[in-house]
Formats: C-alpha cells, structure tokens, sequence
C-alpha cells in the first residue's frame, strides 16, 4: 500500500482582526470559474471603546470568532492572518549585500536603529525593491515588516483560543496588494507601458493603493505585481472625523458671550489640518518611489479600506496626487462557490474594507 500526504480540500480560513470590524473569510482551492470563490464570509463589529484597547479588543474578537466558525460552513481549523499595522512596523532599509554580514544580520541592525529595539524580539519579513547607490556603494533597497514577537504570539493564542490552528502570519500592505493582483495587472497605461518598454522606453507606470483604516493609513505601490513602496501613516478615519460637538449648555454660554461662531469653525479647521497631512504624506510616498524608480510614473490610485467610502477624503488625496482614482471591491468581484453563505455580512452594499481578507486569502502559508 502506497503512502502520502492527503491533498488539502479547501483552503485555510482567512481573519482580519480589524480595529473596528472582525472579518474571516475562507475560499475554495478552485471553482467553476478555474480560480478560488467565496465560501464563507462572516463579520461583526468590535465596540467603539474597545478600538484603543488593544487586548481587551483582541479577547471580544476572540469570542466572536469562536461563536463565527461553529455557525458558518467554514471547513478545517487552519487559520491565516494579519497583524494590525499598529503593531507592524513597515520599514524602507537599504543593505549592502556583499559586506561580510549575512543579510538578515544587516536587516536587524537597520532595524536596531530605527525601532530602538533588540532584532531578536521581532518576527521580520522582508523583500527586495530594486539597487540603489549610497555614498559611491551598490547597496539593495528592501521592504522590511517587523511585527513585536508578542504581538504575534498573541494572535497565534487568538487563534488557538477559537480552536484553529495558526499556519501564516502576514502584514496587511502584503495581503491587501494581493487582493487587487488581477486589478493591478492592467493599469490605464499598461498596454503603452509595455509598447513603450519593448522599445527601451518609458516603463510601464505604477498604481499606489491607498487603504483608510480607523486610527491609520497604509500606503503601497506596485508595478507589474511588484511591491515598490509599503508605508503606514499615522492618520486614519478616527482623526477625520470632526470633533464632537459641544453639549447644549456649553453652546448657550458661548452663543452669549459671542462665541458661537468660534466653536463651529473650529471642527472643520481641524479636520482639514489632519487631511492635508494625509494628502501631503501620500504625496511624499509617491516622490519616494519616483527616487527609486525614476522611469516609472504613478498613474493611478486605489483606495480601499473601511474610510474608502468617504469620497471627499479620496478626491482631496487623489487631486494632490493628479492620478485617476477608483474605489475597489475585491470582495464583490470574486465569484460564489455553490452554497456560499454569508453572516453578518450585507452583500449588496458595496465593501472595499475587505481588501486584507480577500488578500490574505491568497497568500502563502509560512508557519
């Protein structure tokens, strides 16, 4: 009798431990339609207080989890997902590879410098941009994900405690790039890109993907479903939205003594300030991939995320990086495996806060 390993029947359980929203999702390995589709998907939103608390966020999502996998018609207990990019500190360093150290030594000592913190207590991930020169010495531009073991630990606890079993770890700019991969691969300038590079021209032009988050931004731009930038920027919905209001009383009292007007025109000012920010820390990422790469153009952007709806935001961002903008929806384009179900999930609506799920989806096990 022979003996072997048995063939996985379906794909590990995809889960976004989002900080206002839990999402899981999990795919068939093929359908009907040649590629993966949605077998499940299911959500439930985390309580508003509980977003700037990172553990007792965790222990709600854990129970939530738990209670999704015994009602969704998920299949196995292997499990992928992401760490918050609170906890993942995505990092341009620049290493020279033929110095004598072994690369991942170089890497540690970047990151030394610019966390403040000893290599060994991070879970890394790294991959190669492209050769730069610095200081008259070939050195290699490379992305690095660096992720708290303890954060890591704690998710992998996250998902023991709802009876699934851990098998890949990944960063969200990794999985949400992954999401749009079909998107991506043909750019409003692709088919002159390629014309033009046949020829030794310009090359093909890049697409940033921008996703709004609750508490932050991140950002990445790609080309030819390569990664050439990941940065998170410290500014997210959470900060966009005007400040709350002061009560009935407190309105009284500065109507009275004039102030009324103050108090109204002080929301909005704030709100720009942080929007302008945003904008003009996208723009910086953009004129940061110019530096490396100077024969590509950015030509156009994608936002995603939860805050992607919010078409003012897009439009000031998309108008400061003069690209055509769209909103994407990797969640509604993939097809539904017979029997799909949904749970707490409204289908109809459009979600481009999915991006990280569907992306993690169809990354690689690496545990």
């Amino acid at each position: 009798m022979a003996f072997g390993f048995a063939k996985q029947t379906h794909a590990p359980i995809a889960v976004d431990f989002g900080v206002g929203r839990l999402k899981v999702l999990q795919t068939t390995p093929a359908g009907a339609s040649g590629g993966p589709e949605l077998l499940c998907v299911a959500a439930c939103d985390v309580p508003l207080d509980l977003a700037d608390k990172p553990e007792q966020r965790l222990a709600f999502q854990v129970s939530a989890l738990a209670g999704m996998m015994k009602s969704g018609p998920f299949r196995g207990k292997r499990a992928m997902c992401c760490v918050s990019s609170a906890h993942c500190f995505a990092q341009h360093v620049q290493v020279q590879k033929d110095g004598g150290k072994p690369i991942d030594q170089c890497i540690g000592d970047e990151l030394r410098a610019a966390t403040s913190r000893e290599p060994a207590t991070l879970i890394t991930r790294h991959s190669e941009v492209c050769e730069v020169a610095r200081a008259g010495n070939k050195r290699t531009e490379m992305i690095c994900f660096a992720m708290p073991r303890e954060s890591v630990v704690g998710h992998m606890k996250a998902l023991r405690a709802a009876k699934l079993e851990p098998v890949g770890i990944h960063a969200e700019h990794t999985a949400m790039v992954k999401s749009l991969e079909r998107l991506l691969a043909g750019g409003p300038a692709a088919a002159e890109g390629a014309a033009n590079g046949a020829a030794g021209s310009v090359a093909p032009g890049a697409t940033i993907v921008i996703d709004l988050g609750l508490f932050a931004t991140k950002v990445a731009i790609c080309h030819g479903g390569k990664l050439g930038l990941a940065r998170t920027i410290a500014v997210g919905t959470r900060q966009l939205d005007a400040p709350a209001k002061p009560d009935a009383a407190r309105r009284a009292a500065e109507a009275s003594a004039g102030g009324a007007a103050t108090a109204v025109l002080e929301a909005p000012a704030a709100v720009a300030s942080d929007l302008s920010m945003l904008s003009d820390e996208v723009s910086q990422c953009v004129r940061y991939y110019r530096a490396l790469f100077p024969d590509r153009s950015v030509d156009r952007a994608v936002f995603v995320g939860g805050g992607a709806m919010r078409t003012e935001v897009c439009r000031q961002v998309a108008r400061g990086l003069r690209v055509p903008a769209q909103v994407a929806d990797a969640l509604a384009s993939m097809p539904r495996a017979s029997g799909f179900q949904a749970i707490g999930v409204e289908m109809s609506r459009p979600s481009p806060e999915w991006s990280v799920a569907v992306g993690l989806a169809g990354l690689p096990t690496d545990l």
